[in-house]
């Protein structure tokens, strides 16, 4: 690729405008035919234009500043003061190339731009050498090797560019590759651990199934032996023991105070029921009419004479029995459910007491209707 032309700013006076037009005009022409430099002058400035903006504008964006030396350009005071001292800062700051080319004899050894590099070779003016168009051979040489210096400074500028581009594009390829990596890593971490957690779920739901499984088995077959309990202490299974003999003991202690209470219960409520039963049967069968109506006298006296007698016998609870029906809840159901317990127990009393009462009630109507028949009996026998 061709190099990009260098823009090359012409500052001169006026009154030296016949050797810059020499130098423009057929020394710098090949320079310029090859595309390498692009020349600008203030005699470019077009009609209407502000040339002072124009001449600023065109001196920024140079990178090539020609200073045309004669005692005109160090005795014109925009020449000097404006140009020069803008051309010389930017050389300064490194943004363009200021070469100072020495027309005509002068102080130019004193003025700002003394310490740069001067053509034509050793500071000596073009009017001064024997063969001008060899001292403008001379600055053309000088001028190529400038051009050649900036292509190749502007070129490895621009790979240096490319270079930071390509560099930047790389770090950041770089860095999306280590999130993506990282992302992957992560991502293998949480699968990792999901499948850890899930297999101890799985564990730990296959050990539960086990200990259920073991302990329904243990239920059916009934307490291990001594010798089966592995990792048991002594004193758990002593303790266990004794609760199931405990346990033995208090149901049947509460199944003998059951039978006991019942048959108190059940006792005395059919034995006058069935001596009445007997006695009119005697009376009427045997002895006839005096026995039969002393017998049913003595009977309905002794029925009507002592309801109270029935009503004790009819529920009759000692002591003991009492006594027994709160310690064998008490020990088989333990202290903090005695109260439940007690509810229960109490409730079922109840339920005895008016079951005796209803009994009690059904004697006295059964007792009344025996001594009707027996007074209806004796009246047809009168």
């Amino acid at each position: 690729m061709a190099d990009e032309a260098l823009n090359v700013f012409i500052s001169y006076s006026h009154r030296d405008e016949g050797l810059k037009d020499e130098w423009v005009n057929y020394h710098l022409k090949l320079l310029l035919r090859e595309g390498k430099v692009s020349t600008w002058q203030d005699r470019q400035i077009e009609a209407g234009a502000e040339w002072a903006i124009e001449i600023k504008t065109n001196l920024e964006k140079a990178d090539m500043v020609l200073l045309l030396i004669t005692r005109h350009f160090l005795a014109s005071d925009y020449c000097y003061e404006t140009e020069m001292q803008r051309a010389v800062q930017r050389h300064h700051e490194g943004t363009a190339r200021v070469i100072p080319i020495i027309l005509e004899t002068c102080g130019w050894q004193y003025s700002p731009f003394q310490k740069l590099q001067v053509l034509p070779k050793d500071g000596k003016p073009i009017t001064r050498w024997p063969d001008r168009a060899e001292a403008f051979f001379d600055v053309e040489q000088g001028l190529r090797q400038v051009v050649h210096s900036l292509n190749a400074q502007r070129e490895a500028e621009k790979l240096k560019r490319q270079q930071e581009e390509t560099d930047r594009l790389e770090r950041e390829k770089q860095e999306q590759e280590r999130l993506a990596a990282e992302q992957h890593w992560l991502m293998q971490a949480e699968t990792q651990r999901w499948k850890q957690e899930n297999r101890q779920k799985d564990l730990l739901s296959a050990e539960q199934k086990e200990t259920e499984y073991q302990g329904s088995e243990e239920r059916i077959e009934g307490t291990e032996q001594p010798s089966q309990d592995e990792g048991i202490p002594a004193s758990e299974i002593f303790i266990d023991r004794r609760k199931v003999l405990w346990w033995l003991v208090g149901s049947l202690g509460w199944v003998i105070a059951l039978i006991s209470t019942t048959s108190r219960f059940f006792r005395p409520a059919l034995r006058p029921t069935i001596h009445k039963d007997d006695l009119l049967l005697s009376a009427t069968e045997k002895s006839g009419t005096d026995i039969s109506e002393e017998k049913s006298g003595s009977e309905i006296d002794d029925s009507n004479g002592s309801p109270d007698k029935k009503s004790k016998y009819a529920f009759n609870f000692g002591w003991l029995d009492m006594l027994a029906l709160v310690l064998i809840p008490a020990l088989i159901f333990g202290p903090k459910r005695l109260p439940d317990v007690g509810r229960s127990l109490g409730q079922a009393i109840k339920g005895f007491q008016d079951a005796s009462r209803e009994f009690e009630e059904e004697f006295k109507k059964e007792a009344a209707r025996v001594e009707a028949e027996a007074v209806e009996r004796k009246e047809e026998e009168n």
